[in-house]
């Protein structure tokens, strides 16, 4: 005989598989998480930060952060049956890119009207001509 979950029914129906016994007392580990992270993460949190090279990483990060990033020059833009071309200098070398080529250490994502998108480490960066 099955197990009935609920209230007792009055002959309505009869259950033919209760879900009572696998209920989750735990809560789930985060499904995103890679087990390699999440001891690292673990074995981050039992030790104890030093507070001065706290001040020292966050003081780099700033420094990094409020850096110019050094972008390549615009010199033009060739367009011609709805393709677009870019043509960039970093004051040695020139060269026309498309969007998904690269140049110097720089991936072109994408070439608009008036401004084009130049990717490197992640972040994209503006360019308005």
């Amino acid at each position: 005989m099955h197990k009935k979950a609920g209230p007792p029914s009055k002959g309505e129906g009869r259950c033919i598989h209760s879900l009572a016994g696998i209920r989750r007392t735990k809560p789930l580990a985060d499904l995103f998480e890679s087990p390699v992270a999440m001891e690292t993460a673990g074995k981050e949190a039992k030790k104890e930060d030093n507070p001065e090279q706290k001040k020292k990483q966050n003081g780099r990060e700033k420094e990094k952060l409020s850096r110019p990033v050094p972008l390549p020059q615009v010199l033009g833009v060739l367009e011609e049956g709805g393709r677009r071309l870019i043509l960039l200098s970093n004051g040695l070398r020139s060269q026309a890119c498309a969007a998904g080529e690269s140049f110097d250490s720089w991936q072109i994502a994408y070439i608009s009207h008036g401004v084009a998108g130049l990717s490197k480490e992640g972040v994209i960066h503006e360019v308005y001509f």
